[in-house]
């Protein structure tokens, strides 16, 4: 608890992203998607879109397209091999920027999945797949991509709400939104405590989310859900957090009143954060 009022040193100064490299994972769709198409408009020099789905189409009049990678976070979490050749790839693409060293100016890990179902009913290989997905994945690039962002830099988490208050059916994906975003609240007062790290609570928004969704057994859901569908548009959330990203925010509640007041229970290792409530 006493992390949250902590005045860890950070960089005040703002990020521009302006010719910066930036890795995004789930760019195909929802609000990786609209991140991508942002950044893309405000000329980054490399938006990879690491998503194992469909491609983003990119301006084809733009000095710097977006170069598109599959990345399956499940196999990086648990293959070494995969996690080398990925890596490996990300280093080669980074070579070409005409860098004596790799650098990655922002890492987003964003791509993730949800499942939905009793506690008590929910296949353990459920379980693990959410934790893998959405928690051991991301660790695992981050860990391993940590040391070509520099200090100016930023690694940013979109999250869930649930990654901070816990609702029934969605025990799964709820602890695995808790274990990333303990990991990288801890990793901001840690080693370099310069370094901006952002973890995003987003509410609903209105994506194929819940369609891609997992039951009990680990099958497809494949249907909308209500909340989702009257959520915040995509292009809202990406800009909200675009803009907090430049303002070098810690943390970020994306979500309407109600649930915004119930996250602020959670404690976290942030110095500076805000609460934006949808239009």
């Amino acid at each position: 608890m006493l992390y949250k009022f902590l005045p860890f040193p950070t960089n005040h100064s703002r990020l521009v992203l302006q010719g910066k490299t930036v890795l995004i994972t789930g760019a195909s769709s929802g609000i990786g998607r609209e991140i991508a198409r942002i950044m893309h408009a405000k000329l980054e020099k490399i938006c990879a879109d690491l998503d194992i789905h469909n491609k983003y189409n990119a301006n084809k009049g733009k000095l710097y397209r977006p170069t598109f990678l599959r990345l399956d976070l499940e196999e990086v979490a648990n293959n070494e091999e995969k996690l080398e050749e990925f890596v490996k790839t990300i280093k080669l693409l980074l070579s070409n920027t005409n860098l004596n060293e790799p650098k990655l100016d922002v890492l987003i890990n964003n791509a993730g999945q949800m499942a939905y179902g009793s506690g008590q009913r929910m296949n353990l290989n459920v379980l693990r797949r959410m934790i893998n997905v959405n928690f051991l994945g991301h660790v695992a690039i981050s860990q391993r991509l940590m040391d070509w962002i520099p200090d100016d830099g930023a690694i940013v988490l979109v999250s869930s709400i649930v990654g901070r208050v816990a609702l029934p059916y969605l025990g799964a994906y709820s602890a695995s939104k808790h274990a990333a975003q303990g990991f990288f609240d801890s990793l901001r007062a840690e080693d370099r405590p310069q370094l901006h790290i952002l973890t995003i609570s987003v509410g609903y928004v209105n994506t194929s989310l819940a369609i891609n969704s997992l039951n009990e057994k680990g099958k497809t859901i494949g249907r909308t859900d209500p909340g989702q569908v009257a959520g915040m548009s995509p292009e809202y959330s990406a800009r909200e957090i675009v803009a907090a990203i430049e303002r070098r925010e810690t943390d970020l509640l994306l979500a309407p009143f109600i649930p915004r007041l119930l996250a602020i229970k959670s404690s976290s290792c942030h110095t500076k954060s805000s609460l934006v409530s949808t239009p």
